[in-house]
């Protein structure tokens, strides 16, 4: 399966793949018939295979050459992606207001019509610079 967008299914772009949240919305996608092209951060010794359904891209919030892979011909964008943890307010906004930033940036310039986006406080302030004709 190493193009999603030929099997004729709608293919989803889904960051936070491979979190809580995200793991579940990629399982009911997939069962629904839907086709996944999901983010997840590689690290030493994590490599995610793609399966049926499922076409992994490895990178993370940061990787603009990852997002627009990610992007590239989705149908939709959901962005579940999200920092819950860390010791000071940069920790969060890196992936929680940067992130969306990014990734609204890249599926912008790649006419992505239909988003999703888990709620991200830190995000949602800053989207009103950035025109996402969803949101307004």
């Amino acid at each position: 399966m190493n193009d999603l967008a030929d099997s004729g299914h709608p293919v989803i772009a889904l960051t936070g793949a491979t979190g809580f949240i995200g793991t579940a919305l990629r399982e009911r996608l997939v069962a629904a018939g839907y086709r996944v092209r999901a983010l997840y951060r590689p690290r030493p010794g994590r490599v995610l295979e793609n399966a049926p359904g499922v076409k992994w891209i490895a990178g993370d919030l940061n990787d603009r050459d990852a997002l627009a892979a990610l992007v590239q011909g989705a149908d939709a964008v959901v962005h579940c992606a999200g920092n819950v943890r860390g010791a000071r307010a940069a920790d969060f906004d890196v992936v929680n207001e940067a992130g969306v930033i990014d990734i609204v940036r890249v599926a912008n310039g790649k006419l992505v019509e239909h988003w999703g986006i888990t709620d991200q406080l830190s995000a949602f302030q800053q989207l009103g610079a950035i025109p996402v004709p969803a949101f307004q």
